[in-house]
């Protein structure tokens, strides 16, 4: 059974290796980016700002996991059913391909960003 799972997974894996790769590239693109782009100090402050007041809001209030978890599936669930009614024509298909690389580019510069950031301090 669990061969059999291997085997299927390393099958669904070789045949989408191209797709993935190029994701990765597009997502490390916007890593890249982020760190090209000057911050001013200002700015950067100000970032730094925002993180460190969201860890501490998130350590100050107990969250329920349970409804953060659940409200998160149902997003992505959201997400996964809009991708695949517009995967179901041609040009939708078009549409799910291109979302998929702005989402991947946003959160390399989103990651970039916070990186860059988090790491001037040390």
């Amino acid at each position: 059974m669990i061969k059999k799972l291997k085997n299927e997974l390393n099958h669904i894996i070789i045949s989408n290796l191209k797709g993935y790769l190029l994701v990765l590239g597009v997502f490390l693109s916007g890593v890249a980016l982020s760190y090209m782009i000057n911050i001013s100090s200002g700015a950067e402050g100000e970032i730094k700002h925002y993180i460190d007041d969201f860890v501490l809001s998130v350590k100050n209030y107990s969250t329920d996991s349970e409804s953060t978890f659940s409200t998160a599936m149902i997003s992505y669930v959201k997400c996964v059913c809009v991708l695949l009614c517009m995967s179901l024509s041609v040009a939708g298909s078009v549409g799910a391909l291109i979302y998929v690389f702005v989402k991947g580019f946003s959160y390399g510069i989103v990651f970039g960003t916070m990186f860059g950031v988090m790491s001037a301090d040390a």
